[in-house]
């Protein structure tokens, strides 16, 4: 582990403890959305390469894989979408997965898996598009039947009314903060809700490399409600760093057949379910 890995973990720790610490929602409200499905994954276990951020779990960083490991519920299977996933109680009404850990420490976490940012999506003076290291993501979920189901984020994303699904990979924007002027706090806009976006938005964590409105008559992404889990579903969600990318391209979806889908899914039956 580099040294500046060290100091990202560190800050990351600190960081998390903070927010678990100021975090206002009532845990049995919190627990609400995951209490459906009896079965879920086992929490992961702690080795030299796998390493949880909070202590009651939910989070994890994989150090050796290069993933960021998050772990929430969908909230959302029908109508049209501005996020893909979402910091809980913020935009559930229009994304499809939420998750407890708010989007600057997923931010951080990425950043401590090597994963770079680039810059956040700009509509003035003109349309310059999202840019970043290219994040894929993998949903695991188990069925009500026990079977552990592993699914790019992609494939639970539709275009319009058609049965399309979304073509486009994901991109580190990395969002931004901006210093409320009565406290002088810095507050991370990502946390706003926008952790990763299926419309284009400035304050996006992770988001889309293509023009994507975010006006209600005009949103291109819709929910593709046969390929989702049911309502309240705990997944768990890989992000991973994929290498090797270029960057004057257009990163497009890794497709069905791809490693990463199958690497996932073989690790998930590893880790096996609580039942």
């Amino acid at each position: 582990m580099t040294p500046a890995t060290k100091t990202l973990l560190m800050l990351l720790i600190v960081l998390v403890s903070t927010a678990n610490a100021e975090d206002p929602v009532d845990k049995k409200e919190a627990a609400a959305p995951i209490a459906a499905n009896k079965n879920i994954l086992k929490p992961l276990v702690t080795s030299k390469f796998v390493l949880p951020l909070k202590k009651e779990g939910g989070l994890w960083i994989d150090l050796k894989r290069k993933w960021v490991i998050v772990d929430g519920s969908v909230c959302l299977r029908e109508g049209p979408l501005e996020m893909f996933i979402c910091p809980a109680q913020t935009k559930e009404h229009e994304s499809v997965i939420t998750t407890p850990v708010d989007a600057e420490t997923v931010h951080t976490s990425l950043l401590a898996i090597g994963a770079k940012t680039g810059s956040p999506v700009q509509f003035q003076p003109e349309y310059k598009r999202a840019t970043g290291a290219v994040i894929d993501i993998v949903v695991v979920w188990v069925g009500e039947d026990g079977k552990i189901n592993a699914n790019l984020g992609q494939d639970w994303v539709k275009k319009g009314n058609t049965r399309k699904t979304m073509q486009y990979a994901w991109v580190f924007g990395g969002s931004g903060y901006w210093k409320n002027p009565n406290t002088d706090e810095r507050i991370y806009y990502g946390n706003d809700g926008s952790l990763v976006c299926l419309s284009n938005f400035p304050t996006a964590t992770i988001d889309l490399p293509v023009e994507s409105s975010n006006s209600n008559a005009a949103r291109l992404y819709y929910a593709n409600t046969p390929q989702i889990a049911p309502l309240k579903t705990p997944v768990r969600l890989v992000f991973a760093n994929r290498p090797n990318v270029d960057a004057m391209k257009t990163p497009k979806v890794l497709g069905a057949g791809c490693v990463l889908l199958e690497t996932v899914r073989n690790w998930a039956k590893e880790i096996g379910t609580n039942n």
